[in-house]
């Protein structure tokens, strides 16, 4: 899944991340890859809770991360 973030916000962004347990890498210029982590959850949830937590990041750091891409289906 590939999100998009201010780029003066990606570092935040990706320790975030990477703190609440996903994989997460710049890939490029303001976007992130974020890759679903075996036996963590079932695709179409790892979509949604992925979701909800860039939602919380938003509000708590009035920044507008956004999933831009989704790489897999969305329901299991």
């Amino acid at each position: 899944m590939r999100v998009s973030a201010a780029p003066k916000r990606v570092d935040d962004l990706l320790r975030f991340l990477r703190q609440v347990g996903y994989v997460a890498d710049e890939i490029d210029y303001g976007v992130v890859q974020v890759e679903q982590v075996p036996d963590r959850a079932p695709e179409g949830v790892f979509a949604l809770a992925l979701a909800l937590q860039l939602r919380v990041w938003n509000v708590v750091n009035d920044a507008e991360a956004r999933i831009i891409e989704v790489s897999g289906p969305l329901e299991p």
